[in-house]
């Protein structure tokens, strides 16, 4: 059998709510009909990508921003 795949969390979502599997979701927040997970091992890691056009990645401010959302996740991926 083949996992659930969907590009929306909403289709993500409506899939666990109809008792299809688990959805991982923010830290934190329990959509409506859904309850938290505790686990006793780690979840699985997700990758996290920054991108931009590419004409933006020469924008300074773009540039800046690009750099502090990497430090910021990388200084606490541990937590996420």
């Amino acid at each position: 059998m083949f996992p659930f795949r969907a590009n929306t969390i909403e289709a993500r979502l409506e899939a666990a709510r109809a008792g299809m599997g688990i959805v991982m979701y923010a830290a934190g927040v329990a959509p409506a009909g859904l309850e938290a997970l505790v686990l006793d091992v780690a979840a699985p890691s997700v990758p996290f990508y920054v991108v931009m056009h590419q004409d933006l990645k020469r924008v300074p401010r773009m540039r800046a921003m690009a750099t502090a959302l990497t430090q910021l996740f990388s200084e606490h991926v541990e937590a996420l």
